[in-house]
């Protein structure tokens, strides 16, 4: 027996036909998760903004080192590691939240030419929810999640949502550990490798490998993940396939404005369509907008103060971040490295878009200024990452797999290749007038603020 989702109203809204079934509990959390949720709005959490305290317990660095933890707690890490161990990890602040992160990992034995190996009696893909203001910091396990083909997290943009992969079928835990959607794996297409949940917070794109290609699909969120459209990558972005030897990575991402989908692959391509127009509108950016590869998977960002036509890309080959416009396909301006040997290896801006980290392979980040593109603040973290600076030279792969800014943009957390998580201060001159948005959202929960009678300009202000 299925729950019918009725067709958008005049509105752009979500409306729900209810009758008792045996999914009632299922239908509940649904309605409070979209219930009057308009297509071409943000989604935003039913919760107060909560915000990392200044008087927390942890001490900053000289360096501007918050703090410095495994991605898996040591009791849970029940052998000793090899030293060519590398970890897969993952590791994102929740919405408004700056004072919980949701993070994955798992650690693998690199092997060439084939599928990687995870590490034996150490869970693979296990979600931990962290809540960092404590001293210790505090951990929950989700005992019954696991993955063992590189795990990534999802927080929907409600903030009491995640969505994971887990053998290959995607699903949405709530932060109790509660599965509240899943949708299996096709066998026609293979199962799914990437999922990224919209802004809107109803529309997902996932995408599968089967068969040697991967392929794209866009569903809207209910019981069944009802699938509106589906195409194969390698149609859009001639030559985007799948690597024989299952060692690719593939990521995707929403626009701003949850129309456009950014789509790239370990291997190099990278291709931005319209997924609101059965995939008509397609910018393969790499290699026909920028003669250049995309240098990693997780390595571009949209640019949150536009719509859906600005891109941060990081390149393989030209060691240096291009800016580019989808829309007038053209590329605004560079940013070059510091050196030819420091490939980029991820880059994310902040949630107001005033500010592009790029993480270099050299263990350094670089805080850029949008508005000039300017460079305002450098995090090293060589003397924190000692061992893993060591290995720097004969490392192939990313060192920083994951940068996410916190909604202040004053903490930023690097997901790093040797298993651990760091928190580094951002040093950041408030205006007033953000330091008042920041303050208002802490004072009513943040889906409210669109019913606040203010003008257009300041709620849009305060939720951006």
């Amino acid at each position: 027996m299925g729950l019918p989702l009725s067709r958008p109203n005049g509105t752009g809204s979500v409306k729900f036909s209810v009758y008792p079934s045996k999914y009632q509990s299922r239908l509940f959390q649904m309605r409070s998760l979209l219930q009057g949720q308009r297509y071409n709005e943000r989604c935003y959490p039913s919760i107060p903004y909560k915000p990392y305290p200044a008087s927390s317990a942890h001490q900053i660095s000289d360096d501007g080192l918050v703090l410095r933890f495994r991605a898996i707690p040591e009791k849970l890490v029940g052998c000793d590691l090899p030293s060519e161990t590398y970890w897969w990890v993952d590791a994102q602040f929740l919405p408004y939240n700056d004072s919980q992160m949701i993070v994955t990992s798992t650690a693998y034995i690199p092997r060439a030419n084939f599928p990687w190996l995870p590490v034996n009696d150490i869970p693979a893909g296990r979600i931990l929810l962290y809540t960092i203001t404590l001293s210790p910091i505090g951990c929950e396990n989700f005992v019954r999640t696991t993955t063992r083909s590189y795990p990534k997290v999802q927080p929907h943009p409600r903030g009491d949502l995640v969505g994971y992969i887990q053998s290959g079928d995607a699903h949405i835990l709530n932060l109790d550990n509660e599965t509240v959607y899943s949708q299996p794996k096709d066998l026609m297409t293979g199962p799914y490798r990437f999922m990224a949940i919209a802004p809107n917070g109803i529309h997902l794109a996932m995408i599968c490998r089967g068969q040697g290609f991967y392929y794209l699909k866009v569903a809207q969120m209910d019981v069944f993940f009802r699938k509106v459209q589906q195409v194969s990558c390698h149609k859009l972005c001639p030559g985007f396939v799948a690597c024989r030897t299952f060692t690719d990575h593939v990521e995707c991402r929403w626009s701003p404005d949850s129309q456009y989908l950014g789509v790239s692959s370990s291997l190099g391509r990278m291709f931005v369509v319209n997924a609101s127009s059965s995939f008509s509108d397609v910018t393969v950016v790499c290699r026909d907008l920028i003669e250049d590869e995309i240098s990693n998977a997780g390595c571009f960002a949209f640019d949150p103060r536009f719509d859906h036509q600005v891109v941060a890309v990081g390149g393989r080959c030209s060691y240096q971040v291009h800016i580019v416009d989808v829309e007038t396909q053209s590329v605004l301006f560079c940013i070059p490295g510091e050196s030819e040997e420091d490939p980029v290896d991820c880059v994310e801006y902040t949630s107001s878009g005033s500010l592009l980290a790029v993480a270099f392979h050299d263990l350094v980040i670089r805080i850029y200024s949008t508005t000039d593109g300017s460079e305002i603040h450098t995090v090293d973290m060589k003397d924190s990452c000692r061992d893993l600076a060591a290995r720097l030279p004969s490392l192939q792969f990313p060192a920083v797999q994951r940068l996410s800014f916190s909604l202040s943009g004053t903490l930023l957390t690097t997901s790093m290749c040797d298993g651990f998580v760091s928190v580094w201060n951002i040093p950041t001159n408030f205006s007033l007038r953000y330091f008042c948005k920041l303050k208002i959202l802490t004072m009513l929960p943040v889906r409210c603020i669109k019913k606040l009678n203010l003008p257009t300009t300041v709620k849009n202000f305060l939720l951006s």
